[in-house]
């Protein structure tokens, strides 16, 4: 039998206790968050916030090539039922 992936939530659906799971870069193993506070824009878990629609880390200091490049996402949620 081969191993089964997980379901993915659409993030639009998360609510307040769900767990999101939260990926770095190229990491396969994930982080488990708990899902704090949710806006029409926003998830927040922890000390970290995330773009309701994509998924990925708000973080307005991370910047590829200093504070003039490109701005770059370090980590994103995934709303999986596992």
């Amino acid at each position: 039998m081969a191993d089964q992936q997980p379901v993915e939530k659409a993030l639009a659906d998360v609510q307040i206790g769900d767990t999101v799971y939260r990926y770095f870069g190229g990491d396969v193993t994930p982080m488990e968050l708990v899902v704090d506070r949710v806006t029409d824009k926003e998830i927040q878990s922890g000390a970290w916030d995330f773009d309701k629609v994509t998924g990925e880390e708000l973080d307005d200091f991370v910047f590829e090539g200093g504070s003039e490049g490109e701005k770059v996402c370090l980590s994103y949620i995934r709303a999986e039922k596992r």
